[in-house]
């Protein structure tokens, strides 16, 4: 009787560990798909009138204000991208001054990966600066 009772508790207690895993990696993905939605020009901007709570004037001269702001944010995020990735090729080939064959060849496979998952990570969207 009071293995039976053991079993059931331990059996409790990786069900909730389980279902407790689970439950955050959902709730944790689907705040990160929150996050790259409000990165969105038209999902920022209403949700900024959502939160201000703006009438129609204000919507429209809001509106306004950010079609010229929005383009320009862009760019400067777009600039700064390739900016930090020439700054990395640049330490990178400094650091390969002090490698042997065996690490450099290290570094060529760890640099593929790592802009392989750059790449994706921003949807084939920003564009590889090493191109």
């Amino acid at each position: 009787m009071k293995t039976k009772t053991i079993f059931l508790l331990i059996l409790v207690f990786i069900s909730g560990g389980l279902i407790g895993s689970f439950l955050t990696g959902r709730s944790f993905k689907k705040r990160v798909h929150q996050l790259k939605e409000q990165r969105k020009p038209e999902v920022f901007r209403e949700h900024l009138h959502d939160v201000l709570g703006t009438n129609e004037k204000q919507r429209h001269s809001i509106d306004s204000v950010m079609n010229i702001y929005l383009p320009r944010i862009k760019e400067a995020r777009m600039e700064n991208h390739e900016t930090m990735g020439a700054m990395h090729d640049s330490m990178l080939s400094e650091v390969r001054l002090f490698l042997d064959k065996e690490q450099e060849d290290k570094l060529v496979r760890f640099e593929k990966r790592f802009y392989r998952k750059h790449h994706q990570r921003h949807n084939g969207k920003l564009k590889d600066h090493r191109k």
